[in-house]
């Protein structure tokens, strides 16, 4: 009986594609941080301790505005920046600062500040999510399903976040300097990939680049609140 044989043979040589499903999270922190700013490391490291969690993903965004202080901040983004600005129209504040973190695009609080990170983290998970995500890569590209959970969700637009899960950097210059810093879950590339109308259920492809974990947040327009977020590794 050598025909079993055979078929597992051939089996074994035909080419096998991965496909990885997504994972819903009820919750996203984006915490803006800087390697040029000695009040951050608190706030990295509580971005590590919840980046074990399965309710909340959090976010290490690098602003580009503390390089002049003598360290260039190797993750540091104009991008990253530009979006903090933008939260002050939609959450409110003078200024932007570090470390801030912004919980579900709907309050910011001083990053390094745990029990109010988490008092916020609990309203809002137990507040539910609006948007169902479900993701699914097959080779380099990746399936995307959004769908309403409940009626008169705003227009939002469809975020494709690529993370690094764990960096770290040596600190030669600026308040830091002489310091090894871990960071977590920092972001290297932030999309928009199209609008959606809050209303109908749709389905596309999005393009799979560099081999990192991903994030798919839908976000209200102008920075408003965060309806869904998914990550797929």
């Amino acid at each position: 009986m050598r025909f079993p044989t055979v078929l597992l043979a051939v089996a074994l040589l035909l080419p096998t594609q991965i496909v990885a499903q997504s994972r819903q999270v009820p919750v996203v922190v984006e915490m803006f941080t800087s390697q040029g700013c000695s009040s951050c490391p608190p706030a990295d490291s509580l971005v590590r301790d919840l980046s074990t969690r399965s309710d909340v993903l959090p976010l290490s965004l690098h602003v580009d505005y503390w390089d002049y202080l003598g360290w260039k901040d190797v993750f540091g983004s104009s991008d990253n920046t530009q979006r903090q600005r933008a939260y002050i129209a939609s959450i409110g504040g003078r200024t932007i600062y570090t470390p801030q973190a912004v919980v579900q695009g709907q309050a910011g609080i001083v990053g390094s500040h745990g029990r109010d990170l988490e008092t916020l983290i609990t309203k809002f998970r137990d507040g539910g999510t609006k948007a169902q995500i479900g993701a699914r890569r097959a080779g380099d590209t990746v399936e995307i399903t959004i769908a309403p959970m409940q009626a008169n969700l705003p227009r939002s637009e469809v975020h494709f976040v690529q993370y690094e899960p764990r960096a770290q950097v040596n600190i030669l210059r600026g308040e830091n300097a002489g310091r090894t810093l871990t960071y977590a879950n920092v972001v290297r590339n932030w999309s928009t990939l199209r609008d959606w109308d809050g209303r109908s259920a749709v389905s596309f492809k999005a393009g799979y680049g560099k081999n990192l974990p991903v994030a798919i947040i839908v976000q209200a327009r102008g920075n408003g609140p965060i309806l869904g977020a998914a990550t797929l590794r």
